[in-house]
């Protein structure tokens, strides 16, 4: 090597050497000269740690309410169906079953304990009326509904008193039956109209003689075969008649047989028992 190429080279290797210590730092190991140290964001030098909240709990959900339990009772298949499908649309109802006579109502009422019974009033054999008054007698304190094709008070009153808390009428609307369900159902009696106290009922105010002469006229209309079977002249049944209209307030014979013949045989003593 020459003198001249002596200089050239110590400067080639200044320049090398300055290249080496330049390396990038993390390839080392070791932090780079001017980079900035970085901490967790809670361990930071000169910063306190937020607080953590837990979320606050919100509002406790709405009970869902339990369904009404109903048994549905009519001796008419038709009304059944169709009063059934009614009554399963409506979430807040539960129909547990349905019967087609009194004694019938009165074994499921005792069975299946449903909180409500929708009980037609006019049935054969034992009618609603006699039914109605078995059912309350239950243990489990069954409600009942009265539902009738008639709009006269005195059944209503009568129903009253055998412990029904709801009158219905079959030609009123679906949404009055719903609703009667639904009232009676929260402890809420539904009459269309007040009933009277049960001493100032028009059916207490029948002689045990005309409670016979209308269970005589509910077998057989007859004036002729009414007496025979009480013993009397058809003269006195007409005199019978007479007082039995004015007492209950029918204007017309037809209306007081319509009258004995929805409550059916036997119904007068029925109605005794029951307390009316």
């Amino acid at each position: 090597m020459t003198p001249e190429q002596e200089p050239e080279q110590e400067q080639e290797q200044e320049q090398q050497a300055g290249s080496d210590a330049g390396l990038d730092a993390s390839a080392l190991g070791c932090p780079a000269a001017h980079s900035t140290p970085t901490f967790p964001a809670d361990e930071a030098p000169g910063l306190e740690s937020a607080p953590k909240t837990e979320p606050e709990p919100g509002p406790e959900p709405e009970p869902v309410p339990r369904p009404i339990r109903v048994l549905l009772v009519d001796d008419h298949l038709m009304v059944r169906d169709g009063l059934g499908a009614l009554l399963r649309r409506d979430p807040g109802i539960k129909l547990i079953g349905v019967a087609g006579d009194g004694d019938e109502a009165v074994r499921m009422s005792n069975e299946l304990e449903p909180d409500v019974v929708v009980l037609d009033v006019c049935m054969p054999g034992m009618n609603g009326i006699e039914a109605a008054g078995r059912i309350r007698a239950l243990p489990a304190g069954v409600q009942v509904i009265a539902l009738s094709a008639h709009a006269n008070q005195h059944f209503v009153q009568q129903m009253a008193a055998a412990g029904a808390s709801g009158f219905v009428q079959k030609d009123q609307s679906a949404e009055d039956l719903l609703a009667a369900i639904h009232q009676v159902g929260a402890g809420k009696p539904f009459f269309p109209l007040e009933p009277d106290p049960i001493e100032e009922a028009p059916f207490n105010r029948l002689s045990t003689r005309e409670r016979a002469l209308l269970d005589a006229m509910a077998r057989n209309s007859a004036s002729r075969n009414i007496a025979e079977a009480m013993g009397i002249s058809p003269k006195t049944v007409d005199t019978y008649r007479r007082r039995i209209m004015k007492k209950l307030g029918f204007s017309t014979p037809e209306e007081l047989l319509r009258y004995a013949t929805a409550l059916g045989v036997s119904s007068v003593g029925s109605v005794t028992r029951n307390g009316v």
